[in-house]
């Protein structure tokens, strides 16, 4: 099955980042926002064959407390771009994080 992860995307209306990373994968990132802009932020990483999505409760209850947060869809994941449930390596990880 070939799933269309771009055309989701287009679905999607809440808050979120696409990031091109330097292999020209398209990372979804989501975003929670406090009422007024904080300098305090936290990065949800999902685990595997997961996406960010279920952490959105999470998300929203943390942005009351003043916090940014975010949740990535790791390459091949939720709305993200690659093979499905891949995990090409630990480098490459580190790379998406850096790069995001």
């Amino acid at each position: 099955m070939d799933i269309q992860v771009s055309k989701l995307r287009e679905d999607f209306t809440d808050k979120h980042y696409l990031i091109t990373t330097s292999d020209n994968i398209i990372l979804f990132l989501r975003a929670w926002e406090p009422p007024k802009k904080s300098n305090k932020a936290i990065l949800i990483l999902h685990g595997i064959a997961a996406y960010s999505g279920p952490y959105e409760i999470m998300g929203k209850n943390l942005s009351k407390l003043d916090y940014t947060v975010f949740g990535l869809d790791l390459r091949g994941h939720g709305l993200s771009d690659g093979k499905r449930g891949d995990y090409p390596s630990r480098k490459r990880l580190i790379m998406d994080l850096t790069e995001t």
